[in-house]
């Protein structure tokens, strides 16, 4: 490096991070809907509102992430089906044994308590 020897070195092109095509505020609409949510019917997807409430509360009591205690995807299996019984909770995917215990009766009570508010 004292000038003894010539050193070559290649110039590395600098990268742009790619930009997405939509802006910050349809990212965050998207985000606050989940895709599966939009086939609901309108009261399906007030309870499917409702159950996400309760997973955020339940999910920040617990101090885990919300997917932790159920995903969307059984939040809309909960909301489209109208479980009445724990048995009927049970075979929608996403609700194991220990989920059905953990947070069955909460659940069959907000769902229990959507249709009867509804007409």
């Amino acid at each position: 490096m004292r000038g003894e020897q010539q050193l070559w070195m290649r110039e590395q092109p600098i990268m742009e991070a790619p930009r997405s095509k939509r802006s910050r505020a349809e990212a965050g609409e998207k985000r606050s809907r989940s895709a599966a949510a939009v086939r609901l019917s309108d009261a399906d997807r007030e309870l499917f509102e409702r159950l996400r409430a309760w997973r955020a509360e339940t999910a920040r009591a617990a101090s885990v992430p919300a997917y932790v205690v159920f995903p969307d995807a059984t939040l809309v299996g909960i909301a489209d089906s109208r479980p009445g019984t724990l048995e009927e909770l049970a075979e929608i995917s996403g609700v194991g044994k220990a989920k059905l215990e953990r947070y069955g009766d909460q659940v069959l009570e907000i769902v229990e308590s959507e249709v009867a508010a509804s007409p």
